[in-house]
């Protein structure tokens, strides 16, 4: 409701009284309206609601003024004024159904933002919330759209350490790739994006137990992907280098929540790591050492889970987007001239 429809509301409930009160009468609110002016003054959101009800009276008594009648009324004072214990049942009722309202709006803006996100992700919703997905997403290197089904992703996300997730890939490895090749082999990813062949390929390598061709395979096609994707340099660089001190590309309040979930555990792949450095060789998958440090720290079972996790995400995100949404970030604007 706006400050004039207050107001008038206001008005229209003291009108009938404000035709029989004198000026001086009117002039007996003055201490109550000054008292209870000071006590909310530290009250920031009430004493917003209030001040279009205070101007009321204030308009109501400039008008007594010019009554010809006078009656007697008695002074009053307010001398203290315990707003959320005298009133706590009609603020109740005043908030209760703004409450409820929003509410409903947040559930049909949740709704809204489930209906274009992939089976997993919508099942996965039924238990975690929105934010607990993007945080996991801005913290790990693990692919999450798409694959794998909701039931491991949950436990993915709840787990706490590095230890918990490396047993839980253990023991739902075959499911993993499963769910994996079931994003892969439709044919409708396969039409969109022909990049999937070679992901399908690297899964046989995992099933003839051999992670780590496939793994390689998989850190070139995810390679391939993004220069596809994301054909502005500018913009690419900022997923395929991570500083230690540098902040998320994508942020959950501006950007679109399907590219955060794509882009962001690719970032984290991107970690730096400069083996002529002395950098120490990272155990998670990550794309630099893939490609310059081929040992068994970086070579395992389970990174190559991860590779392929990233590679299924950012497949399944392309052939479900139009290509004008494939950039992850809009290509940098030539400075306008002045």
């Amino acid at each position: 409701m706006s400050a004039e429809s207050q107001n008038d509301s206001f008005d229209k409930l003291l009108g009938n009284v404000g035709q029989t009160i004198r000026a001086t009468a009117m002039c007996s609110l003055t201490p109550a309206v000054k008292a209870l002016s000071e006590q909310i003054s530290t009250m920031e959101p009430l004493k917003r609601l209030l001040v279009p009800a205070l101007s009321s009276i204030d308009s109501l008594k400039a008008q007594a003024n010019n009554l010809a009648f006078k009656i007697s009324i008695p002074q009053f004072k307010i001398q203290t004024l315990d707003i959320f214990t005298a009133d706590q049942q009609h603020f109740n009722k005043l908030f209760k159904p703004l409450l409820k309202d929003l509410q409903r709006t947040l559930d049909h803006v949740d709704k809204i933002r489930r209906t274009w996100l992939p089976n997993n992700l919508v099942d996965a919703l039924d238990e975690l919330t929105i934010n607990e997905l993007a945080q996991f997403a801005n913290d790990e290197v693990i692919g999450v759209y798409g694959a794998p089904r909701a039931s491991i992703l949950v436990r993915l996300v709840r787990s706490n350490t590095t230890a918990e997730r490396r047993i839980l890939f253990n023991r739902y490895y075959e499911q993993i790739v499963d769910d994996c090749e079931k994003v892969i082999s439709s044919e409708n990813v396969k039409s969109r994006v022909p990049e999937s062949e070679f992901v399908l390929e690297a899964i046989k390598s995992i099933r003839a137990e051999l992670p780590q061709p496939a793994q390689a395979l998989l850190t070139v096609t995810l390679d391939s992907l993004i220069i596809k994707l994301i054909p502005d340099k500018p913009s690419r660089k900022k997923i395929t280098i991570h500083t230690p001190e540098a902040d998320a590309p994508l942020n959950a309040e501006t950007e679109s929540l399907r590219q955060l979930l794509t882009w962001l555990p690719v970032w984290n792949a991107h970690k730096t790591f400069r083996p002529w450095t002395a950098d120490k060789p990272p155990r998670e998958f990550n794309r630099h050492a893939s490609v310059h440090y081929a040992r068994n720290r970086q070579y395992s079972k389970r990174n190559c889970i991860q590779a392929l996790l990233l590679t299924t995400g950012v497949i399944r995100y392309a052939a479900s987007s139009s290509q004008n949404k494939w950039g992850v970030i809009a290509p940098s604007s030539t400075p306008v001239k002045t």
